[in-house]
């Protein structure tokens, strides 16, 4: 390599080994190091790789550096490669994918990154069939069933990616991942509604990685509201937020219920979904309270997250005091006030955006907040308890201490206090009228009896 020469898969077999092998030197290590990091740079490095993954009984652990070396070379080096080169890297990933098809898992879990990185990279113009092709190529087999699962997932991860990078486009220069996602959608969700009922309903690891697919590519579909919350997958998600011993699919199911509510922030469209999650708060209450009881910060993270979510994207329904919004606004109170204060943070930003929705009807305001009061008087001492530094800040180096009273922190934090504070002005002001005005008229009604 120092001498410009390309590698051979002996010289990168020999350099991993060294790397990894615990009779190494520490300068053996060094050396291996540095040399591997050279030819992961290099053009040349595009060849070995191929022939490292199609090599019969290479160990896992090179087989491993092979497929994240690829990966990484797909994000920052294809431009390195032949644009025929480039067109051909479809049909060899897929080939690496099918060869690994039952394991090593995270040799496979590599080049399923590595393909939905590739399906990034398209540029605009390009042919828009990519999640077709992969449908076409793993889904006529039931061995093939869970990495295509795996890879659908991740393609509809990179899909998001490249939408909110492509948001401003002009219709004509859409990315073809895009395309090809929105043109797949129905029959990517209709496969995972057909993966959800051949799964055992003990198998908790399997349904989480169904739930989790199937939350992916919901944005890119059509399905009717009032479809879509007949869900089975959708309907199952409350069931498994609460399976804890599976974290996945508690994470799955927590991710599944916070795109509906994203998806339904508006309402024209939403209701049916409004409908179906509102109606669960009772469920979700109590599950909180339940975890809160065991100490099971899993399941309260969980739930808090849906609760959270919930409340930003339907801030403005809660601005209207009805008994339900009042019951909602006071879960999340609860949430606020978790000993966790990581979970109890995922609550903030609802404090701040109901704030600004009340600025939005300042004519309402006083209204609202008589009748919020009660309720949020009890984030005076949670929010106050939030801000006290912790009780070792003395032994924190002056980065660490700087760092949790930033600017923003403290703008964020004031913003949220001084909305409390006024509502609890409002409610001590309206008692203490309250008191004057009791106290008037039995004074009254005392001369009136003397005389």
């Amino acid at each position: 390599m120092q001498n410009g020469g390309e590698a051979t898969t002996e010289q990168v077999w020999q350099m991993v080994q060294a790397l990894n092998n615990v009779s190494s030197t520490q300068e053996q290590r060094k050396q291996a190091d540095n040399w591997l990091k050279e030819y992961q740079r290099s053009k040349g490095a595009w060849a070995t790789l191929d022939q490292l993954l199609r090599a019969q009984g290479l160990d896992p652990t090179g087989q491993f550096f092979a497929a994240q070396t690829l990966k990484s070379k797909v994000r920052k080096d294809m431009h390195q490669l032949e644009p025929a080169d480039r067109d051909g890297m479809a049909n060899s990933l897929m080939t690496y994918i099918h060869t690994f098809r039952n394991g090593p898992l995270n040799v496979r879990t590599q080049l399923c990154l590595a393909f939905a990185a590739y399906a990034g990279e398209f540029d605009r113009g390009a042919k828009a069939d990519i999640v077709q092709n992969v449908c076409a190529a793993l889904g006529s087999s039931p061995e093939t069933v869970p990495v295509l699962l795996d890879l659908l997932t991740l393609l509809g991860e990179e899909a998001a990616r490249v939408q909110e990078d492509h948001y401003d486009f002009p219709p004509d220069e859409e990315h073809p991942l895009l395309v090809s996602a929105r043109a797949s959608a129905l029959p990517v969700l209709n496969f995972t509604h057909q993966c959800f009922e051949g799964v055992a309903a003990t198998d908790l690891v399997n349904r989480g990685n169904i739930v989790k697919c199937f939350t992916r590519w919901l944005r890119f579909g059509t399905v009717p509201p009032e479809q879509m919350v007949q869900s089975p997958i959708v309907q199952y998600a409350f069931t498994g937020l609460k399976e804890t011993q599976c974290e996945s699919l508690s994470e799955s199911s927590s991710d599944l219920l916070c795109e509906l509510a994203y998806i339904s922030s508006d309402l024209s469209t939403g209701q049916p979904i409004f409908q179906m999650l509102t109606s669960q708060l009772p469920l979700l209450q109590e599950y909180f309270f339940a975890a809160v009881k065991d100490d099971n910060e899993t399941l309260a993270r969980a739930v808090t997250r849906v609760i959270a979510e919930m409340a930003e994207r339907y801030v403005h329904v809660l601005c209207e005091p009805s008994p339900d919004a009042i019951n909602m606004v006071n879960l999340v109170v609860s949430c606020s006030a978790h000993k966790d204060t990581q979970i109890a943070q995922m609550t903030y930003q609802f404090w701040y955006k109901l704030l600004k929705a009340l600025k939005d009807a300042p004519e309402h305001r006083q209204r609202r907040e008589e009748i919020f009061a009660p309720g949020l008087l009890r984030l005076v001492p949670i929010f106050a308890t939030s801000a006290a530094y912790p009780e070792d800040c003395d032994d924190w180096c002056a980065r660490a201490r700087t760092h949790i009273t930033t600017e923003c922190a403290r703008v964020y934090f004031l913003h949220i206090c001084v909305w409390v504070v006024v509502c609890a002005c409002v409610c001590v002001y309206n008692t203490f009228m309250y008191t004057i005005h009791v106290g008037r008229r039995m004074r009254r009604t005392n001369l009136e009896a003397s005389e």
